[in-house]
């Protein structure tokens, strides 16, 4: 009985290491976070770019960009143009980004949104498609930022789409998860303790 009991613990302690071996993986959410970045509603000089301070210099039809500061909340909508209609508008969740789009008269000009500071647990390493991309819209990423592109596509019909993209992202497993080290420690501990029984 002795033997099947330390059996049993020593197996379970194994298991233990093992699980707490492992790399713990830990998904950070955008939610409550600040971003910040920068709107031009008039993108035919800068093009797609991830570079803030040009995109809030002035435009060929004479706008500056427009600087965006704001908490991510889930739902909701975090930037609107105009503010505080349905024009243009910013919706970004958990790990999401939505481009809404409800232009009655048409997009005349690209737009170009850049967002900063994008703690998502790890580098972006890319932007999935979710639905489609009825514009057109191009993309580009780099460790914390993205850029979105929205061209002039719907100069002539009404404007109205929704375009969301997914952040993909490489998480860091650096630091394990306080649960791991419980799981690992206590693996240790059951061990020692079936070799003083034993023993």
């Amino acid at each position: 009985m002795k033997s099947v009991f330390a059996w049993m613990l020593r197996a379970a302690a194994a298991a233990g290491l093992v699980v707490g071996l492992l790399p713990a993986t830990a998904f950070a959410s955008l939610v409550g976070q600040t971003v910040t970045g920068c709107f031009q509603s008039d993108a035919s000089t800068v093009g797609l770019t991830l570079d803030t301070a040009q995109c809030l210099a002035a435009s060929t039809s004479g706008g500056a960009g427009t600087a965006l500061s704001f908490v991510v909340t889930d739902p909701g909508v975090e930037f609107s143009y105009p503010p505080g209609t349905g024009g243009r508008n910013l919706d970004v969740g958990a790990d999401t980004i939505t481009i809404n789009y409800g232009v009655g008269s048409g997009n005349v000009l690209p737009d170009l949104f850049i967002l900063n500071g994008l703690n998502v647990g790890g580098s972006i390493t890319g932007l999935t498609l979710v639905g489609s991309n009825t514009p057109g819209i191009t993309t580009m990423f780099d460790a914390d930022s993205v850029a979105f592109l929205v061209p002039e596509v719907c100069s002539v019909a009404d404007c109205n789409f929704s375009v969301t993209f997914q952040l993909d992202t490489q998480q860091s497993s650096g630091v394990p998860l306080p649960g791991t080290l419980s799981l690992f420690a206590l693996a240790l501990a059951a061990l020692g303790y079936s070799r003083r029984r034993l023993g």
